[in-house]
């Protein structure tokens, strides 16, 4: 089995080529950075399509995972390109291979946009209405995908809530806590007191265990009969943020106030956000989340 995986030096990524590792797969990865990896294939930045078809028809591989992607804007990419462009020339590259690929694709929750809570749990059949650009450009590559999924270009498209795990990237709330936490436990102080900087903590989200993410990306794409079908990978579950804050700073076992610094704060802050996880659940016939309590010790 051939495997093109992007995205492989990011959060998600590294952690699914681990899983990939184990499962004795054949890798490849794809990107616009240098990867120490015997076979991986570096790419302009502006993600060519001549060059992304040479390296595909290379390949000739039997899945490819697009895990590439990011809500921040970059010097190199904007968020389009990133999170559109680089999808869309994937999927027309792998039209001329001749051969049947399935092509898995990471959206987003941000795709479905601002929620009232009479529309919670968000199923897949709630219509989109992004306000923000990433996820305006998640979903482009979402329509896209169900306009190009044919019997040859099997595409999965999968709407990961919020994932968390070791070593998730700063921007993310549970990311920057963890960072904050870790930098405390390891100060130099004798401070008997830290401050932790938040935004606004008083909202709930659905969150993911990063290991669950990618066995449950796993376990979905090797049911044909999920192709060309989008599904959230969610806990179907909303925890409050300082609930799950104040319990890191428990675990920490260190002394912690928190201020609110206004420049954290988000425009659009959604009250309450989590999904509907019953068509996975369906799919998968059922799945044993990672405890909770436990996964949050790992992250400090």
């Amino acid at each position: 089995m051939k495997i093109l995986l992007t995205g492989s030096g990011g959060f998600t990524g590294s952690y699914f080529k681990n899983f990939l590792e184990k499962k004795k797969a054949e890798i490849f990865t794809l990107g616009i950075k240098k990867i120490p990896n015997a076979k991986h294939f570096k790419i302009s930045q502006n993600f060519s399509i001549e060059e992304i078809k040479k390296v595909i028809l290379n390949v000739s591989p039997d899945y490819i995972f697009h895990l590439a992607g990011s809500p921040m804007e970059s010097s190199e990419n904007s968020l389009e390109d990133l999170n559109f462009k680089f999808a869309k020339n994937i999927i027309l590259s792998s039209k001329a291979l001749g051969k049947e690929v399935k092509i898995i694709l990471i959206g987003s929750a941000a795709e479905y946009g601002i929620i009232s809570d009479d529309d919670l749990p968000i199923k897949e059949t709630y219509k989109p209405n992004p306000f923000n650009a990433y996820g305006k450009a998640k979903l482009k590559q979402t329509e896209f995908a169900l306009e190009n999924h044919t019997a040859n270009c099997k595409i999965l498209i999968l709407r990961p809530f919020n994932l968390f795990g070791p070593g998730m990237p700063d921007f993310l709330a549970l990311g920057n806590f963890a960072n904050q936490i870790i930098e405390f436990k390891q100060s130099a102080s004798h401070s008997s007191k830290f401050v932790l900087k938040t935004g606004n903590i008083d909202v709930s989200r659905d969150y993911i265990f990063i290991e669950d993410f990618v066995e449950i990306m796993w376990l979905l794409s090797q049911q044909k009969k999920n192709y060309g079908k989008i599904f959230n990978v969610c806990s179907g579950e909303s925890k409050n943020i300082k609930e799950i804050l104040n319990k890191m700073i428990s675990n920490s076992e260190l002394k912690i106030d928190l201020m609110q610094d206004d420049s954290r704060l988000r425009n659009n802050d959604i009250k309450s956000h989590y999904g509907c996880n019953k068509k996975m659940l369906a799919s998968l016939g059922s799945y044993n989340f990672t405890n909770f309590e436990d996964s949050l010790k790992n992250l400090i």
